[in-house]
């Protein structure tokens, strides 16, 4: 028995339904990476904010800790903390994101070669630790760029319509 024309657009409207609810499907998942990826940087980028308000907040202390292991900490540590300032906003907004992702793993990698923590002490080994988490996390930015949630992604979307 052959089909009809009314089996054959039922079993049409039957696949177009299927294909959709296959996308929204998609979308959602798509839609959900995106905001856990950007939250996951916005948060990266807070670090290094935070960590340059908190010198800020105690620039003696912290110029007397890096006295020590510095020869220059008064020229350096302004520049220091300005870099963690820009760094760590433009990665909270996905601007240039990559870029200074990795700008910061070589100021990370300079940090604990210029001023190393005692691998002795408990403490020590976890602000290593937490080093190499934030390597892996900017590295993470860096191999995949912002994400679609990103001023970056705004910039190049803007680009494409005047074009």
């Amino acid at each position: 028995m052959r089909p009809g024309v009314e089996d054959l657009q039922y079993a049409r409207i039957a696949r177009e339904e299927a294909v959709e609810r296959a996308q929204a499907g998609r979308d959602r998942r798509s839609s959900r990476q995106a905001g856990l990826f950007a939250t996951g940087r916005v948060f990266l980028g807070l670090v290094f904010v935070g960590s340059a308000v908190s010198t800020l907040a105690e620039w003696s202390v912290a110029l007397a800790s890096l006295q020590e292991a510095l020869f220059d900490a008064r020229a350096l540590l302004p520049v220091a903390v300005g870099f963690q300032l820009l760094a760590g906003a433009a990665l909270v907004v996905g601007w240039r994101a990559r870029l200074f992702a990795a700008l910061t793993i070589g100021h990370l990698v300079l940090a604990l070669l210029i001023a190393s923590p005692s691998l002795e002490l408990e403490l020590g080994r976890a602000v290593g630790l937490a080093h190499l988490g934030l390597v892996g996390a900017l590295v993470m930015v860096v191999a995949h760029g912002p994400g679609r949630l990103s001023v970056d992604r705004a910039l190049r979307r803007r680009r494409r319509l005047r074009a």
